[in-house]
Parts: C-alpha cells; structure tokens; sequence
C-alpha cells in the first residue's frame, strides 16, 4: 500500500502486478481518494493479523514477529474505481483472478490492509485519518490518475469482463457512474475483515445503505474474504515466478552470449597467429628474393 497526504488531498493505491500481451510486466490500481474513503482508522496493536499474512510478511522479510505488522481499516462511501492501461493485458487466469479481487474489495464497506510497521510514519498516518474524520480532504486532481504509465493512457474500467470478454452470466453489481468520478492513486496489501455493502438506490447520493446479514451471509463474506487473500496469495507466487523465469532465460542468455564472445575471440587469435606465421614466411622469402636480384645485378658484366 502506498499513501500520499499532501495539505488538503490524499490519494491511495493498492495495486496487483499482472503482465500486458507483450509480457511485459505492468500494475492494476484501486484507486481511493476523499471521494470514496469516509474514514481511515488505525487498528488497536492488541488486533491481530490473519495467520497466513502474518506468514507471508515473514518469508517476504518484511517483518519476524505479528507485533511488527499495522493493520489499517478502511471505510468506503463509494465505489472505487480499477484503472488499468490501456494497452492489451495477456489473458491468463491469474491476472482475472487479481482483477477480480481488487474490483471486488473497490465495493466493499469496510476491510483492512495490512503492512509492516516501518513503513509509514505514524504522525503523519494520524494526521491523515484526523482530516478524513473532519471531512477536511478534497478529491485528487485528475493529473494522479493520469500521470501512471508514464502517461500512455489509461481506462477505468467496472468488471474484469471489460478486459477479456466471457460468457460467465454472474457479474457482480455495476458502479453507480455518480460515485466514480474524483478518483486517485496508490499500492495494494492483503485485505481482511471486509464487509460488503449496497450502492444507494438514489443515483449520485454515496450514503451507505448495508441490510442486516444472516449468518449464511456473514459465512459467505468471510469465505470471500478468505479466497481473495488466496487468489492474492497465488497471484503473487506466479508473478514471482515469471519474474524468476524471465532472469533466468536473461542470465542464460547472458552466459551464452559471454561463452560466444569468448570462443570467437579465441578463434581470431588462433587465426591471427597463423596469419601472422604466413605473412613472416612470405616476408622472408622476399626478403631473399630481393637480395640474390640485387647481387646478381651487381656481377652483371658490363
């Protein structure tokens, strides 16, 4: 997760890495700024982190004990928007089920985000959840948004479908077009205790409007919770390991490269030397040859 808080805006992004047609590896933002973020709270330190992000920090080293990991709950009054590139992303399941995971917790009311302590300063993490909480902040300008990708352009887009068309008939809630606009930017972590909310039936209003849950309903939402911290889980382990595939292939290609340069330089020496052999004979064979013309014409009678 990154966060910037800069006098009266801030913009977040959690981000996941996914990889375009040309397999170059790019990142998906969930955008949030004032406009969809109602509050930012810093969990208690006595709140514990779910045991496999706890692990997953751990192996990261990011972190040896669970008192090193802040967890941060958010609040949304609005939908928040994924913006991608516009560019073509390569259509591979682990970059749907990423996606499909960021889109979903941009409809969330409430869910948390996990990260290293360090990482953030706290006077400054306080000072942004204080302006939240007096409704003192303002909506990014549209140049965040458009600064990522080094501006080649970007989309905003509702559903993971819009990037790779599909017959799946279960599609998620639309966005409420009066709740995406003044979005903004920044990085992901793995989100938990996430609850799930109703977009206003009045088009425009961002008040939320939650129904009472049954216990199926809360089972449901924990299992959702649960499977997008695997489906994060798992993104992050392939993109791992087509990064370590892509340094292997660019390790491989390097020794290659160095074992021909040395082989091809070893073989102009060689050559060099016999050339250099030939051309010491041709030389001495002139050499004398010139000579015996020369003494020859010397005894020439006259």
């Amino acid at each position: 997760m990154n966060l910037t808080f800069e006098e009266n805006t801030f913009h977040c992004k959690l981000s996941s890495a996914v990889r375009l047609a040309t397999s170059q590896k790019v990142f998906v933002y969930l955008v949030l700024d004032a406009s969809q973020v109602q509050d930012i709270v810093v969990c208690d330190v006595n709140h514990i982190a779910p045991p496999d992000i706890v692990n997953t920090f751990v192996k990261q080293g990011c972190c040896t004990t669970q008192a090193d990991i802040m967890s941060i709950r958010f609040t949304l009054k609005a939908h928040a928007p994924l913006v991608t590139p516009t560019l073509a992303l390569e259509k591979r399941p682990s970059s749907r089920s990423a996606i499909d995971a960021l889109l979903r917790l941009g409809r969330c009311e409430t869910f948390e985000v996990h990260v290293p302590t360090g990482s953030m300063k706290q006077e400054r993490l306080s000072d942004l959840c204080t302006a939240l909480a007096s409704r003192a902040l303002k909506p990014s300008p549209t140049e965040v948004l458009k600064g990522l990708y080094a501006g080649s352009g970007i989309k905003t887009i509702t559903h993971v479908d819009e990037l790779w068309p599909s017959d799946t008939l279960d599609r998620p809630p639309a966005y409420d077009e009066a709740t995406v606009a003044g979005a903004s930017t920044h990085e992901s972590s793995v989100p938990s205790n996430t609850r799930f909310w109703r977009s206003p039936t009045a088009r425009g209003k961002r008040q939320i409007s939650p129904e009472p849950c049954t216990n199926d309903q809360r089972i449901k939402e924990k299992l959702d919770v649960e499977c997008s911290g695997l489906e994060h889980a798992v993104t992050e382990l392939e993109s791992r390991l087509d990064d370590l595939e892509n340094d292997l292939k660019d390790n491989l290609r390097n020794d290659l490269s160095l074992e021909l340069l040395i082989k091809l330089e070893d073989f102009i020496e060689f050559r060099l030397e016999d050339v250099e052999e030939v051309v010491k004979n041709d030389l001495r064979i002139a050499t004398e040859n010139a000579t015996y013309n020369f003494k020859m014409e010397l005894n020439w009678p006259e």
